[in-house]
């Protein structure tokens, strides 16, 4: 797995990772990269997107469901209105080529959009990726849990100035 800064996976983390790193490119959206990935989606059905989709979320889809330009189109713009980091298009078998309008419209709005041009397995690349997010938020909790029992010992143990200088050094200032 990638190296992780503060514990968040981004986008670029998901692309780097080996889910991904050998059967995508990145099409439109590069100034996205470093977006947080709150979850990774299989998404195939267009019409109820608000009520699926969170923010930050990678979306997986085959495109079967983009029956013509206009579409595609109203799928990405939804994306990106919930502030979806990414989507990733697998152009093998329904949506054989990702139109320009669309890269346009990603790359305006800094939002990723990955080419997936090879059949995959949406369920191992959402699994893997959704189990490094599940990593990353572990060590964020598992750091909280240790500062916080460390304050409590402090307050029964030590003094206010223990609890602030312990407290500067895990800050790292």
């Amino acid at each position: 797995n990638p190296v992780m800064k503060n514990s968040v996976i981004t986008v670029n983390d998901a692309l780097k990772s080996r889910y991904l790193s050998d059967i995508s490119k990145v099409r439109a959206g590069r100034n996205g990269l470093n977006k947080k990935i709150s979850w990774v989606h299989i998404f195939e059905i267009r019409d109820v997107i608000k009520e699926s989709i969170d923010s930050y979320g990678m979306i997986l889809t085959t495109g079967i469901g983009f029956t013509d330009k206009t579409v595609a189109i109203d799928f990405v713009k939804a994306l990106i209105e919930k502030h979806a980091s990414a989507l990733c298009i697998e152009t093998a078998l329904y949506y054989n080529e990702i139109d320009e309008e669309i890269i346009r419209l990603a790359d305006d709005n800094d939002f990723v959009l990955i080419e997936i041009p090879v059949i995959s397995r949406f369920i191992d690349i959402s699994k893997g990726i959704n189990t490094m997010i599940l990593s990353a938020e572990s060590k964020i909790y598992d750091k909280a849990d240790k500062y916080d029992s460390k304050m409590s010992e402090l307050e029964t143990e030590g003094t206010l100035a223990d609890g602030i200088k312990y407290t500067a050094q895990y800050l790292n200032v």
